[in-house]
């Protein structure tokens, strides 16, 4: 089943995981923030439009990062043979820094031309939801995957 993740962290030349979501095809979801991200990486687009966004989120994961790798993996270990959906390959890599070791190895996806923009844009729209909250970012993308759409390569910014 697919998972799709996204991410929020530091900076893009120090990354710092800050928060994650992973969003089930079938709806089940968890989101986490890390509480301790080294807030001094911050870059100032993140203090200003991510980090406000943080502890905002009911039902939220809040944790340091053993706590939320912990969440994550008992997450995952509900879902029959997950395979984690991605848009930007940073988000695969800070998940496998957070989860270290697995016992089994992580399928994963990149699923970023097979998301139809439009859908995005849309997703965002209806729900009124912030762009860059990690776990709205994840449920837009799960809302505009197209298994058989071709997206033209270029990069929104995320």
């Amino acid at each position: 089943m697919l998972v799709f993740i996204d991410t929020e962290f530091t900076d893009f030349s120090n990354k710092d995981l800050i928060s994650l979501a992973l969003v089930a095809e079938d709806g089940r979801e968890l989101y986490a923030e890390l509480g301790d991200y080294d807030r001094a990486l911050s870059s100032d687009f993140v203090r200003a439009v991510v980090e406000p966004l943080l502890g905002r989120t009911p039902g939220a994961v809040r944790g340091a990062r053993a706590e939320v790798a912990q969440a994550v993996r008992a997450f995952l270990a509900g879902i029959d043979a997950p395979c984690i959906a991605y848009d930007y390959p940073h988000d695969l890599v800070l998940l496998r820094e957070l989860l270290g070791d697995m016992p089994a190895p992580l399928a994963s996806s990149n699923v970023y031309r097979k998301l139809d923009e439009t859908l995005i844009e849309r997703y965002f729209a209806q729900h009124e939801a912030p762009v860059h909250h990690a776990l709205h970012d994840a449920r837009a993308n799960r809302y505009a995957y197209r298994p058989d759409y071709r997206r033209r390569l270029t990069r929104r910014a995320s």
